[in-house]
């Protein structure tokens, strides 16, 4: 039980991990690929145009933000 428990665990964090590398990777690539300095646009939105969560959305903007790629705005992502 313990070792199946472990695995499970590590199944639960890598995927999780997966899913955010991907879910940061797509954003790069949606705010590179936009005509305009900024994007006016909820991340509710972005989220249903993207595929991800909403929360995987904020999570993965906030970190752009702290690696200085993005400011974030109400409703608005700004590309530095």
């Amino acid at each position: 039980k313990s070792i199946i428990h472990s695995i499970a665990l590590w199944n639960n964090d890598y995927n999780e991990m997966i899913k955010n590398e991907t879910c940061l990777s797509t954003l790069r690539k949606y705010i590179n690929n936009s005509q305009s300095g900024t994007i006016t646009i909820t991340q509710d939105k972005l989220s249903n145009i993207l595929g991800f969560t909403r929360e995987s959305i904020n999570k993965n903007l906030k970190k752009l933000e702290s690696e200085g790629f993005i400011k974030l705005e109400r409703s608005k992502i700004s590309k530095l």
